[in-house]
C-alpha cells in the first residue's frame, strides 16, 4: 500500500476533498517500545511511501494505531480527529 492509497482511502471513506482540508497520518508508539522512552513523546507523523513502510513493519509484531487529522486549509478552522483502529 502506498501513501496516496491511504489518501485516497481517507477521501473516499469520510468524504473529504483533499482541495479544501488539510490531511496529516501519524501514529502513537506501541506500549513496548516506550518502557525504556519518556512518558510524553509526540506521535511519529507519516509523510512519505518510506515512513508508510516503516510504520506497517512496526505493525507485524505490535498493536498501532493510525491517527487521521483532518482540517480545513482555511487559517482560523477547527480541528477533527478521526482514530482507526
Amino acid at each position: 500500500m502506498k501513501f496516496d492509497d491511504i489518501f485516497q482511502m481517507v477521501s473516499e471513506d469520510f468524504g473529504i476533498d483533499k482541495l479544501i482540508h488539510e490531511v496529516e497520518l501519524s501514529y502513537a508508539l506501541p506500549e513496548p517500545m516506550m518502557k525504556n522512552m519518556l512518558k510524553d513523546i509526540l506521535p511519529v507523523f507519516v509523510n512519505n511511501d518510506r515512513q508508510l513502510d516503516s510504520s506497517f513493519g512496526i505493525c507485524r509484531s505490535m498493536h498501532v494505531r493510525l491517527y487521521i487529522s483532518v482540517k480545513n486549509s482555511k487559517p482560523r478552522a477547527s480541528r477533527s480527529k478521526f482514530k482507526f483502529l
